[in-house]
């Protein structure tokens, strides 16, 4: 991300590399921001929302996802987000 600080996926690349289960937070910190920095770019919302999915936080991952899923809709990101959303779905209607 340092050596191409525009290129988005090099910037999420780094943001998810961060993740660790126990620690959260280094990989939201970066990327959070990066929403707002790179708004119509699906990548950012996806691996947000897989990442809220690996931390539990199934409400705000199927925002996200969703979100995901309208930015570029068609795009083998946002269909891979609606993948996503249907497995979340179907789990709520088996009581998961």
């Amino acid at each position: 991300a340092r050596l191409a600080p525009d290129d988005v996926e090099a910037n999420v690349a780094a943001a998810v590399g961060r993740f660790d289960k126990a620690r959260p937070a280094d990989a939201f910190g970066r990327l959070g921001p990066l929403t707002k920095r790179f708004p119509r770019e699906p990548t950012v919302r996806f691996h947000l929302g897989v990442l809220l999915l690996w931390t539990g936080r199934i409400d705000e991952a199927e925002r996200q996802l969703g979100l995901a899923s309208k930015i570029q809709a068609g795009s083998p990101l946002a269909r891979e987000a609606e993948r996503y959303l249907e497995t979340i779905e179907m789990s709520r209607g088996s009581g998961g």
